[in-house]
């Protein structure tokens, strides 16, 4: 017993044990403290544990065959775990724990270990436990792993009761996850004060990580400030499912190697400068989140169609800032947004770069400019982004000036362009055409010239508002394709702008249709139309209107319907110059209103184009020359000409009478005429008019073959206001009634005419309406044949008062009787 109490103290020394407490020579199984205990004189406890104790482990303990429990820990020991231990076959527990031991385990197979306690050490190399012949099957108590590196291969394997496998490393790993983890952030020029501890860093109260069973699972490293490459030794944490390293500065390349990290759950890389493609990581197949917004990731995304990735991928941010691209054999994953939301591989910019082009080329100003690589929903941007690609840009009223770059034609998921209210100019880029999604287009009040692009293949169109520029040219619509232009709401195209139709495309409804735009190649529209005549007829240049949008100013001198000029009102204002033969163009006008002035020049032959005409006063001017033929506008129904110094014959001929509808008219002081040929409306007056042959035309003789007699027909009284024959829509009768031959010989109008024998006479049509007086106007169409067969149409006036008789027949009878009289 002494001998074995002896060797026991000098264990004691070696390990430099507080010599107070050095185990007695001749009582060492006495001890109060019960650190040692004997059966039958054998040393078989040793409970060594907290005693400060230091140095190497002796080879004293080898002495004690009988040992069963050993516990060492919680000292400073160091060295290496004595090989001896391998044959100390009593040995049941060995607690050497929370030293500073380092090297390998021994071999402890040939022990009936129940405890085995060894973490906390600096312990490395292969646990010994072969799997033909595996071992500690009585090893229920066993912590071996933190702190530690022990590793199994292919043949030996981690004993069940110290957690298996799975919680150490295999034999190729070359460092623990906690040296893995210090190295990584020293890499990554981490802050050398908070580095993580590389032993113990899953007990260091770190709230940067979590660790499972002393092997790290979660890294939250984010807005740490690091820096320079991802390193390559966080690729070894085999056991990580979180790795979250946004918001630093952390720059390259995404190494392949990231695909070694097959339990990795969630990907945080977003807002750091990283570059490239995005690696390997479709070989992540346990991924279910990944960020990877606010880098400068190009290129193709790595996931193949013949192998793809990425199939448990429930959240994906990566479109913001980066330039990913999708070909024939690589697909962004749906979670990400799919291909739809990313770039084809031929893609020459990004969103936010042609953002920043457009900017520039529009001369926008370079305080609020969009940032080449983050342009997506800034505050006061104008830009809206869904999953990186820009949707909707409203830079309306942003003292724009430059011109509209065709580079928009890239933005394929643009829905929204409003550019109103600037002064861009140039064309309007065509590429516009190739933006399918588009439903919203405001371009109005800017300064674009030229032609539209072709809209029409816009089939999400809702809205179009191109009014108040200077466009021209053929809006282009196909007839005969399927229908455009189906999703239209709402259209403003036309003020300001000249554009035209053809027989292949018609303006919408919706835009006014064709009667608001102009026949394709017409040379001018009606604003140019205005200011030129303006300027020719002498107005002012100061106050010319505007040759573009004249229908959209305050200007009293005019009126517009759909953008085109229906009424001119320029009495008493200083002219003096020519009426512009373009003034006949206007084919929409209605009211034309130049009298007080002083017009010279004859009136355009082209006022006869005129065909929606009403009302023309060209009264108090010096117009002379002839009178066009005005009887061919079907709706004018005042006609205003007097004062003037125009002559020649007034047109209207009696084979196809015009003027139906004139309620007033006045052409006195000037010297027209007419003859038997044509016919004078009743509204015009006769009286003012001579005859072109050189007599009155208002004296009209009418001589029966056997006698020379005749009667006037001015002022025969009938009852009512119905004429003969049968009435059509457009108020005149017709028929055949023979009719009494007279002369005019109690009218206002100077007679003298020569007498001519008439063989035969017909009322031709008879119009008729009701005058102030309450008197009834008829208009007779007479056609009379004389003796040479020579036929002649001449228009006589009767005036027939309600008061004076009963009914229409007695007229009839009247006039029949009157031509029995004569005729006898």
């Amino acid at each position: 017993m002494t001998d074995s109490c002896e060797i026991l103290r000098q264990a004691w020394l070696q390990l430099n044990g507080n010599p107070i407490l050095i185990p007695k020579v001749e009582s060492c199984c006495d001890d109060k403290f019960d650190r040692i205990k004997c059966i039958e004189g054998n040393i078989t406890e040793i409970n060594w544990s907290d005693q400060s104790l230091s140095g190497s482990i002796p080879n004293h303990f080898n002495y004690f065959t009988n040992l069963t429990v050993l516990k060492l820990d919680n000292n400073g020991i160091n060295g290496v775990i004595p090989t001896y231990l391998e044959t100390m076959t009593s040995l049941t527990v060995i607690h050497l724990d929370r030293n500073n031991l380092e090297g390998s385990i021994p071999n402890l197979t040939k022990l009936n270990l129940t405890s085995l306690y060894l973490e906390y050490n600096n312990l490395n190399g292969l646990f010994i436990n072969p799997k033909k012949d595996i071992q500690f099957h009585s090893l229920s108590d066993c912590k071996i792993q933190i702190g530690n590196f022990i590793k199994y291969d292919d043949d030996n394997i981690i004993p069940e009761g110290c957690g298996g496998n799975e919680m150490f490393y295999s034999v190729d790993a070359k460092s623990t996850d906690c040296v893995n983890l210090r190295t990584s952030w020293l890499e990554m020029n981490g802050n050398q004060m908070t580095a993580p501890d590389s032993r113990l860093c899953c007990l260091s109260g770190d709230s940067r990580i979590e660790c499972r069973n002393g092997k790290i699972t979660k890294i939250y490293w984010f807005r740490s400030e690091l820096k320079g490459n991802i390193s390559k030794e966080l690729f070894n944490l085999q056991n990580l499912n979180t790795l979250a390293l946004e918001e630093n500065s952390l720059t390259g390349v995404v190494p392949d190697d990231i695909s070694l990290l097959t339990e990795l759950e969630y990907l945080n890389l977003e807002s750091n400068l990283l570059t490239g493609d995005i690696g390997n990581m479709y070989q992540l197949k346990k991924l279910k989140y990944l960020f990877l917004d606010y880098n400068d990731f190009t290129g193709v995304f790595r996931n193949p169609n013949a192998d793809p990735g990425f199939q448990i991928l429930v959240q994906c941010e990566i479109y913001n800032q980066n330039f990913l691209k999708f070909d024939e054999e690589n697909s962004i994953p749906l979670a990400c947004g799919g291909n739809e939301y990313f770039y084809a591989e031929d893609t020459a910019e990004k969103d936010c770069q042609v953002m920043s082009k457009l900017w520039k080329e529009m001369n926008g100003s370079d305080k609020i400019a969009p940032d080449i690589d983050v342009c997506c929903d800034k505050l006061d941007s104008g830009i809206k982004c869904k999953h990186g690609r820009v949707i909707e840009i409203n830079w309306s009223e942003k003292l724009l000036t430059g011109t509209f770059d065709s580079s928009i034609g890239s933005l394929s998921h643009l829905k929204s362009i409003n550019l109103s209210g600037n002064k861009l100019n140039g064309i309007i880029p065509p590429e516009i055409s190739n933006l399918t999604k588009l439903q919203f287009l405001y371009l109005q009040n800017n300064k674009f010239e030229g032609d539209i692009p072709q809209l029409h293949l816009l089939q999400r169109l809702k809205i179009i508002n191109l009014s108040f520029n200077r466009l021209t040219g053929l809006f282009t619509n196909p007839i005969n394709q399927p229908p455009y232009y189906g999703s239209l709401s709402s259209c403003s195209i036309q003020a300001g702008n000249f554009l035209q139709f053809n027989e292949n495309n018609t303006i919408p409804e919706l835009c006014g249709g064709n009667e608001s735009f102009y026949p394709q190649y017409t040379p001018l529209s009606d604003c140019q139309i205005y200011y030129e005549s303006w300027l020719t007829a002498g107005g002012d240049l100061d106050s010319a209107p505007d040759s573009y949008t004249c229908c959209d100013t305050l200007d009293p001198r005019l009126t517009c319907n759909h953008n085109r000029i229906d009424g001119l009102y320029w009495s008493k204002s200083g002219l003096n110059g020519l009426l512009d033969p373009r003034l006949g163009n206007l084919t929409y006008l209605k009211v034309m209103s130049f009298d007080g002035n002083e017009l010279t020049g004859p009136i355009p032959q082209t006022f006869t184009n005129l065909n929606n005409l009403v009302y023309l006063n060209l009264e108090g001017n010096k117009l002379n020359g002839e009178l066009p033929n005005l009887s061919t506008l079907p709706y004018l129904e005042y006609l205003l000409l007097k004062w003037n110094e125009l002559s020649g014959l007034f047109v209207n001929s009696v084979s196809n009478l015009g003027y139906s509808e004139l309620k007033s008219c006045q052409v006195f002081n000037n010297d027209f005429c007419s003859n038997s040929e044509n016919s004078i409306p009743v509204v015009c007056n006769s009286k003012w008019f001579s005859n072109c042959n050189g007599s009155s035309i208002s004296e009209m003789n009418m001589i029966n073959e056997h006698s020379s007699f005749s009667i006037s027909y001015s002022t025969i009284p009938l009852v009512s206001t119905i004429g003969m024959g049968s009435e059509d829509k457009s108020g005149f009768i017709t028929g055949d009634t023979p009719i009494p031959q007279a002369t005019s010989s109690d009218s206002d109008e100077p007679s003298g005419s020569p007498e001519s024998v008439v063989s035969s006479i017909t009322i031709a049509s008879i119009a008729q309406e009701t005058s102030n007086d309450n008197t009834h106007i008829h208009t007779l169409l007479v056609t009379s044949t004389d003796k040479t067969n020579l036929p002649k149409t001449t228009k006589s006036v009767m005036v027939f008062s309600k008061a004076t008789a009963n009914s229409i027949w007695t007229s009839v009878l009247l006039a029949l009787s009157l031509q029995l009289i004569f005729c006898l």
